[in-house]
């Protein structure tokens, strides 16, 4: 089990969980690899895995405020990672620093904005072929996951996100392939919903990624919000942090299997993916079950 972390130094760095080392139940981790980034923000860093290919995809701020650069990093971790791209799109400049980055595919990711703007980057091309405003004030976060249309939506949506800001609202949008002028087909980014929520600021958001359902909305107000994808109908509302949750983790079997058995598939049948982590400015990490 791998993890990153992103320091507001500029540094990421890459950790590797030593099962065969744990000791009283501590778990402890090994750091593999540091990419020095010569950047410091508040965008965080992402990573994507590359399907059949023994590398992972890092997406992370430049030391241009409002640009970004990809790197090809080893899943190994026996070599350093290496720089592939780095984004010089002029009007990026006119929206403030970068705030937030989610990788779609190796030629597409989403940017999140300073002024509020989420934007669609194409990577070959290195141009921005979709930006919409998606808050009024500054965006903080936001998260894109690949989505197949039902037999009742015969669209061409391939990719469904959300962002949530220092405003109050959470912004819906989607990802379709659309013809181009060239007789190509490409992707193109709509916000097409919004939710007004009943206290400003998010500080995280996280679709959960193993069936795409519910989506994960953490608040400065200290609550956890949980929605449907679908319907974006509030399922619950969780209160247990007293300050700003900061961030929020849907749990992978792997890790989670270091827990006690009756944590994990208890009588009501809950299985490892059930479970999802909350962080906050009160000191406190929490691991939730539905």
């Amino acid at each position: 089990t791998r993890f990153l972390t992103h320091g507001r130094d500029g540094n990421i760095h890459f950790w590797e969980v030593l099962n065969d080392d744990e000791k009283d139940g501590a778990v402890v981790a090994q750091k593999v690899l540091t990419v020095c980034l010569g950047a410091s923000g508040y965008g965080r860093a992402c990573v994507h895995r590359i399907p059949d290919q023994e590398r992972v995809l890092l997406a992370a701020p430049s030391e241009a405020r409002s640009c970004f650069q990809l790197y090809h990093v080893p899943e190994d971790g026996e070599a350093s990672a290496s720089l592939v791209f780095t984004s010089t799109v002029e009007a990026a400049d006119k929206r403030g620093m970068l705030m937030a980055l989610n990788i779609l595919d190796e030629n597409h990711v989403v940017v999140g904005y300073e002024s509020g703007h989420a934007c669609l980057h194409h990577v070959g091309r290195n141009e921005e072929i979709s930006c919409v405003e998606g808050h009024s004030d500054v965006l903080m976060c936001l998260d894109f996951v690949p989505w197949q249309s039902t037999k009742d939506d015969q669209s061409n949506v391939r990719f469904k996100g959300f962002s949530g800001g220092s405003d109050k609202v959470l912004s819906v949008y989607t990802c379709e392939t659309a013809p181009g002028t060239d007789g190509s087909s490409g992707l193109t980014m709509t916000k097409i919903q919004t939710v007004e929520l009943p206290a400003p600021g998010v500080a995280q958001i996280k679709v959960r990624p193993s069936d795409r359902r519910i989506v994960l909305v953490a608040g400065w107000d200290a609550q956890i919000r949980i929605f449907s994808v679908k319907r974006l109908r509030l399922l619950s509302v969780l209160s247990y942090h007293e300050e700003t949750v900061h961030d929020v983790a849907f749990s992978s079997a792997s890790f989670i299997s270091g827990l006690k058995q009756s944590d994990t598939d208890g009588k009501d049948g809950a299985s490892p993916t059930d479970h999802f982590f909350s962080a906050a400015k009160d000191g406190r990490v929490a691991c939730w079950r539905f």
